[in-house]
Parts: C-alpha cells; structure tokens; sequence
C-alpha cells in the first residue's frame, strides 16, 4: 500500500468513525464522585493484567467497547454496572423544595452529638455488603440509615445530605468522558501537573483561542512547548487534522506522548504533527544527501514521510501562521530565535508559569525595535468553579492558583525593512 492509499484509507476512518461511542483503539477518562480522574487505555487491554479502576481491578474493560460517552457506571465488586445518568451528582437532588416542606415537621439538629456511635454496622458488615455485586447502592445507602440511631430525628433536609455523603463515601461511581484537551488537561492538572507546567484548562484554552487557528490544509503552526505534547495534541485537535503543526524540540527526541498516546485522536490527525529539532532551520552543514533523507514526520504512525529539506522549505520559505511558546527555556531567546519564520500579520504566544520570562518579552516588544508587533498584551488568567443550585449559587472555596501569563500579539513588517 502506497502513501496515497493510507492518505484514502484514513480520510475514510474520518467519514465512518463514530465519534460518539468507545472504541478498542480510545483511551477513556473515568471521572468519581470526589473528582478524581482515572484512565484506562482499550488498546492496551489485551495483556493479562486488569485494569485498575480506583482502588479495584475490573475484570471485564472490553464491555466498554460500544457504550457512549457520558455514561455513568457504579462500581459492584470487580464490575462496572451501568446506572441513570441523573444518578451522578448526588448533590443537586437536594433543593430548597425539600427545605420548605421539611420545615413544618418540626425537626431539627439540636440534641445530635457527633459522637460516631450512632451506626451500630461495622465497618466489616458495610465492606462486605458493598462488595455483593447484585446489592444496588440504594440497598446499601438505606441499610446504613435503617442502622443509624440518629437518622430518624434530623431534619429532612440533613437526612438528604447524610444520604449523599455516605453515597460519596461506599459507592463509587464514575462518569465515562473521551479524552479530549480539556479533559486531558484536567486529568493531568489534578494527577500530574508537573507534567505539563501546571498548566491550567483556561490557560489552554487562551493559546487556542489567541493563536487564531483556522482548520484548513495550508494552515501552519509552529509549537515549541514542555508540557509534554499537551499543546501540540489539542492544536492537532482544534485543526481536525488539516495543515501542518511543526513541533520544534532541543532535545535526542521530541517528548509529546500526550499527544500521541492520551488524547482522542484519530491516525490521520496525528500525521499532521511533524517533529524537527530546532537546530534545523539555522543548519548550514546538512549535506544534500541529508536533506533529501525521508524520515518519520510522526515519529509513532509512520505513514507520512517527508524530508529535511521539505520541513525546512515549508517553516522558512512559507512561513507560518501561527507561533505558540510554552517552555522552560529563555522565552525572549527563543522568541527571537523564531521571530522570522511568522508571517507577517499573524498571531503569536508565549505562555509561561513564571511572569518574570514574560515581562523581558513584553519590554522587549514594546520598548527595543518598536514596530514589530501590535496588540501587544501581558496578562494572566483567573479560572474558577461555581455551585450553582437554587439560593444557593455560589463560587468553590477551594481552588488552585491561577494558570500561569501570556504575552501575545500580531507580528508587523518592520519600519526598516520597508526602506
């Protein structure tokens, strides 16, 4: 099969894929009761060894082939069994209704004493009757109330949310989610965000946004980035696969498995990502036997090849439309590095964790060679959460610093090389 035949055979993938159910090639997110996230890859499953899901093994994963994302799925011993999907957020079955005609009863909470004495089930008896796979996680919930000496005196209102705590604590529930970038960033934000530099979902999402990315198949995008291929990924993936993403890299090797191995990414799309060292564009000493060497754009699929100097040819001599930095490196050093391979009146992006690499580009920008760029801008991101239930709307206490700065702008022709 030759490379045209692949190129038919993956825009084919495109048009019949479901996008909408699991399939034995995904990787599937698995988010709890206490927002806590899980991944378990189908393509991996063959081997003997289960997954792990939480704190359980599963023992059949392949009956998650088929099933639809948004799911919900309630753990009963080593199987997953599937439930409601009004079942998943306990706490917005509580409302102010309940409030109101609870309110006449009488009841209230004085004469309660915390004294965790009150549940006459050991911890043993509620282990061993959640594990029963054919006890349902009502069963379970009402066993723990009918045994509670204190239930029956609260108020209505509180019984509803000892309800849904002690559905949160003994049954584990999941939400099925596809593993896009905004899933993905989250999953790693919460598990391992020192693999992506802690990089927020907003902050993504602002790169995305002010890099001005258009799906068509002369777009070009220069990435040089440390977050493991997060960004490059979920490029590829606002792109739906069309032009060319150069990820630049200093390494032996370029280190984007995210993009490669996490997110929902279908073959073809990923083709588009062409890997190049950065020592590329300034290398006078490649021979022309080099140059015309074929080599893996992909570095994993392997079915789209091109050249060095194809690579070069297309950063240089076409430039791009679009330059996103997000790195440990010098930001200033690179940006200027890369500065002349952006097409005039396009957007760039430089992201960091840190202000103080960014105010040196902003400086640099506004003060040194005033005319290479407009709409220059510094600022950072504020993203948070809100409960939102009747009365009761309000923002999450508790939540994790902001995500990082950006400096970005629209490159101009310099006054001086208009004379």
């Amino acid at each position: 099969m030759n490379v045209d035949e692949k190129i038919d055979s993956y825009e084919d993938e495109e048009i019949t894929k479901d996008r909408s159910i699991v399939e034995k090639t995904d990787c599937v997110l698995f988010l709890d009761n206490d927002k806590n996230w899980n991944s378990i890859k189908m393509r991996e499953r063959e081997a003997p060894v289960k997954p792990k899901l939480g704190k359980n093994r599963l023992e059949h994963p392949s009956s998650l082939i088929g099933e639809k994302w948004g799911t919900v799925f309630e753990v009963r011993g080593p199987t997953l069994k599937k439930i409601p999907t009004l079942a998943w957020d306990v706490e917005r079955q509580i409302t102010l209704d309940n409030l109101d005609e609870t309110s006449r009863t009488g009841k209230d909470n004085r004469e309660l004493v915390d004294d965790n004495k009150s549940q006459k089930l050991t911890q043993k008896e509620i282990v061993s009757i959640r594990d029963q796979s054919e006890v349902s996680a009502e069963i379970l919930i009402d066993k723990l109330c009918e045994n509670s000496t204190t239930f029956n005196t609260k108020h209505e209102l509180t019984q509803k949310k000892y309800r849904g705590k002690k559905t949160k604590k003994h049954v584990q529930r999941y939400l099925m989610l596809s593993a896009d970038g905004w899933n993905t960033n989250e999953l790693y934000f919460t598990k391992k965000s020192e693999k992506i530099m802690h990089m927020r979902m907003e902050a993504l999402s602002q790169i995305l946004t002010l890099a001005n990315l258009c799906p068509h198949n002369d777009t070009q995008v220069l990435i040089v980035e440390n977050c493991s291929g997060l960004v490059t990924g979920a490029v590829v993936e606002r792109l739906g696969g069309l032009g060319r993403v150069f990820n630049g890299y200093s390494e032996k090797h370029p280190c984007i498995s995210i993009a490669y191995d996490m997110l929902d990414l279908t073959a073809w799309a990923k083709t588009s990502i062409i890997n190049f060292h950065l020592a590329l564009l300034t290398d006078t000493k490649l021979t022309k036997k080099e140059l015309n060497e074929s080599w893996d754009s992909s570095a994993v699929c392997g079915e789209r090849k091109v050249t060095l100097a194809n690579v070069k040819k297309w950063i240089c001599d076409d430039l791009c439309d679009s330059l996103i930095i997000c790195c440990e490196y010098d930001c200033l050093s690179l940006l200027q590095y890369l500065w002349p391979y952006l097409a005039p009146g396009n957007p760039f992006v430089v992201w960091s964790q840190h202000l103080q690499p960014l105010i040196q580009v902003f400086q640099y920008l506004k003060t040194t060679n005033s005319g290479l760029a407009v709409n220059i801008r510094l600022y950072d991101n504020w993203f948070r959460e809100y409960q939102v239930l009747p009365n009761r709307t309000r923002p999450i206490l508790d939540m994790p610093q902001m995500g990082g700065y950006i400096v970005t702008g629209i490159k101009i022709i310099d006054l001086q090389e208009n004379k």
